[in-house]
């Protein structure tokens, strides 16, 4: 068997089982929603559906690419992110919405750059990670070059601003360099190191200090700002422990903003 057509045969079936799970709670969160807003329950289904097919046609034909050519075109994959980060913060290229300008739209479906500064980036420190080797148990080499394009991605980020993809990006970047063999004590150190960065980026803006504190207190403006964390917190509450039953959740009935997207968690809960 060719190298590009080995199948780990449990990482595809825990993808497969993650796929049905994510449509049947897709259909049960947004049938509702769907039907009142546009008419047909399985609106945001059949988008689903659709989205799954392509994935799975772009998982396959991936997977019959030999892995060498992962390997040399992880650089060219690299600045070919850094040149979409930096032309969807320019005006009339980027599109903004919600405050910030994070999409480049094409003829039928808007692009999101930093999906594929992710993926850049875990093909970038794979191929650098593996070419050094032992190298990487050192400071300068096996650390520091790492972190200077994980921060630059991320400050990238910031600057739509996406606080969210960033960090998410920052701790992909020390996972795998945990992974990938560096010393604890560069990881904890440069760590500690950029948590004042952190905690002053979170406290910058006054509306993530805000989420903050509603995330810590959502109470103390139960009917405000605080009411779709307590919406969640209902719903898992309901649920017990064995749930309340598929399809049955009654926070998905226009209590939780968008429960077939960012509140089908706890809906699942």
């Amino acid at each position: 068997m060719r190298e590009g057509l080995a199948v780990d045969k449990w990482m595809l079936l825990a993808v497969v089982a993650l796929l049905a799970l994510g449509m049947t709670m897709v259909l049960s969160t947004s049938y509702l929603y769907s039907q009142e807003r546009y008419g047909d329950g399985t609106y945001f289904f059949r988008k689903q559906l659709i989205a799954m097919g392509a994935g799975a046609i772009a998982l396959i034909a991936c997977s019959m690419v030999p892995s060498v050519l992962y390997r040399r075109f992880a650089y060219p994959i690299l600045a070919l992110s850094f040149v979409v980060l930096l032309l969807v913060l320019i005006p009339g290229i980027g599109v903004s919405r919600g405050g910030a300008r994070r999409w480049i739209m094409f003829p039928g479906f808007a692009f999101q750059p930093s999906e594929l500064a992710k993926l850049a980036l875990v093909f970038y420190l794979a191929r650098s990670m593996a070419k050094k080797e032992e190298m990487i148990r050192t400071f300068s080499v096996g650390i520091l070059p790492h972190l200077i394009v994980g921060g630059i991605f991320a400050g990238m980020l910031l600057l739509e601003p996406d606080f969210g993809t960033a960090l998410i990006l920052t701790m992909l970047l020390y996972f795998m360099l945990f992974i990938g063999g560096a010393r604890i004590h560069h990881l904890l150190a440069t760590g500690l190191m950029a948590l004042p960065v952190l905690i002053y980026v979170m406290t910058k803006a006054e509306y993530r200090l805000r989420r903050l504190l509603t995330f810590l207190d959502p109470w103390s403006d139960a009917s405000g700002s605080g009411f779709h964390v307590i919406q969640s917190l209902i719903a898992f509450g309901s649920g017990q422990v064995w749930g309340r039953g598929l399809g049955e959740s009654r926070q998905k009935l226009f209590y939780l903003p968008e429960a077939h997207t960012d509140f089908v968690y706890s809906v699942i809960g």
